[in-house]
């Protein structure tokens, strides 16, 4: 009587368990055998290794770039809303432009500088003497309370 293949056994089942090479199926290693050729060698390993650190390097720098990128169009948007809202002159503009520069850094995401509540308050200030009186009291108005016609938009 001839068995279904469901039954039939196992190659490892009829290996005894001292004999040398055994190795049950589920039981895997980073070898698939004991011949030293399907191993890298330290020179490919060190190659890999660098590869990979070179990979996740560029992808810092790239993400850094793109962020620094991004906050840069956020800020010549920023001032655009100001020229637009509080009638600013070109001179006017590129003194801000210089402030807000100094201020928040290169915009990237790891080397952003962090600011207390008073440097905030000096920030504006300083942005304020900038611009004509009636305006800069309107700037001040507008930062206490966050006014969305020159904040960040909502959409």
């Amino acid at each position: 009587m001839h068995r279904s293949p469901k039954y039939k056994r196992k190659a490892w089942r009829r290996t005894k368990p001292t004999a040398p090479g055994f190795r049950l199926p589920w039981s895997s290693s980073l070898r698939a055998s004991d011949d030293s050729s399907d191993r890298l060698t330290r020179k490919e390993s060190i190659v890999f290794a660098a590869i990979i650190i070179a990979v996740l390097v560029g992808a810092f720098f790239l993400f850094n770039a793109l962020t620094s990128w991004g906050s840069e169009q956020k800020r010549e948007e920023y001032l655009e809303r100001l020229r637009a809202n509080y009638s600013l002159s070109e001179t006017q503009v590129a003194a801000i432009r210089k402030i807000e520069a100094e201020y928040h850094g290169t915009g990237g995401v790891f080397f952003r500088p962090s600011h207390n509540y008073d440097e905030e308050t000096s920030h504006r200030i300083t942005i304020s003497q900038q611009m004509p009186p009636d305006a800069a009291v309107r700037f001040l108005a507008d930062q206490k309370g966050q006014s969305p016609t020159i904040g960040r938009s909502r959409h």
